[in-house]
């Protein structure tokens, strides 16, 4: 069987219901489709998914009938791939949902459109009362969790508990991610290998405004103001290590807390300058009730984190959510 000599970009299977079916990107901007069905293994490579598809060809007979003996590692070893598989980035949408029917679609469709696609999108649906629960389940390809209304930090722990990527982007469901943005996210982490990618954003909706974030900012830059905003990669086993989101931070800020806390444990963020998520400015959202709340949620932090901030500080509103 002739064998691809190329290292892969990304490697991703179709859908849930396709195990041994994948595409990718190889490391010359060419396509591959990887198909083993019914006993068969073969392949395509074209300039785009749909052309490698027309190009697939049967490269070799395994066997009678396709009974799920040929693991995704042996069939990728029969392409010369599975070492380069080993070492692919994975990473997990985590879409935490409470009453935002109007909104949800967007912000899954933006999740499911990335050029290169997430290793799982997840969707935590906090017991909307709205029909936000059924237009998550009528999506193919997404994980559907449903809870009791627990609120943010805690939906967002849900997903931390159920995913399986390398890192988790938190994506709110009001909010977009750009169709590149998997793919920037996932270069520098294999640059970087830090433990938070901060992507710069721009706002819309109410206002238009583009933030670009500073670059790698430090825990003392984190004392003047939040400086990342909430979509954010990071990687799971640094939010396994903290807990994940505090429940305490009830009214919001629950992402600079986050912060605080990976901070001060040494963890390594970076920051992407450029807009890779689009942040919606409404009338009434939950950082207008987190800025009510500010004083309260400041010293609540300070009280979490003493060896940061020895007593209670005065410090500018955080960036959105």
């Amino acid at each position: 069987m002739k064998k691809i000599n190329k290292k892969m970009k990304w490697l991703k299977k179709t859908c849930d219901d396709c195990p041994s079916q994948w595409e990718g990107e190889l490391e010359d901007g060419k396509f591959i489709y990887i198909r083993y069905r019914g006993g068969t293994l073969g392949y395509g490579v074209g300039k785009t998914i749909d052309k490698a598809v027309d190009n697939y060809k049967i490269e070799e007979i395994i066997g009678d009938k396709y009974d799920g003996t040929l693991s995704t590692e042996k069939m990728l070893n029969k392409l010369g791939l599975v070492e380069l598989l080993k070492g692919l980035m994975k990473i997990s949408i985590v879409i935490p949902s409470y009453n935002q029917s109007q909104y949800l679609n967007s912000a899954i469709s933006s999740a499911l459109d990335q050029t290169v696609k997430a290793h799982e999108i997840i969707i935590v649906d906090d017991g909307s009362t709205d029909n936000s629960l059924e237009i998550a389940k009528s999506y193919d390809g997404v994980k559907v969790i449903s809870q009791v209304n627990k609120g943010l930090p805690s939906a967002r722990n849900t997903g931390i508990m159920n995913a399986t990527g390398d890192y988790l982007l938190f994506l709110d469901s009001d909010d977009m991610l750009l169709e590149n943005a998997i793919k920037r996210i996932t270069e520098v982490a294999e640059k970087t290998n830090a433990d938070i990618i901060s992507p710069s954003l721009k706002c819309f909706g109410l206002a238009q405004d583009e933030i670009i974030l500073m670059e790698n900012p430090t825990i003392e830059d984190f004392k003047v103001a939040n400086r990342v905003g909430y979509c954010s990669a990071i990687k799971r086993e640094a939010l396994l290590e903290i807990g994940g989101y505090s429940p305490r931070m009830i009214f919001g800020y629950e992402d600079l807390a986050l912060w605080y806390d990976l901070l001060s444990r040494g963890k390594k963020l970076v920051t992407i300058q450029e807009v890779l998520w689009l942040y919606r400015v409404k009338e009434k959202s939950m950082i207008h009730d987190a800025q009510a709340h500010h004083q309260e949620l400041m010293a609540q932090i300070a009280k979490d984190f003493p060896q940061i901030f020895p007593k209670v500080v005065e410090m500018k509103t955080p960036l959105p959510k």
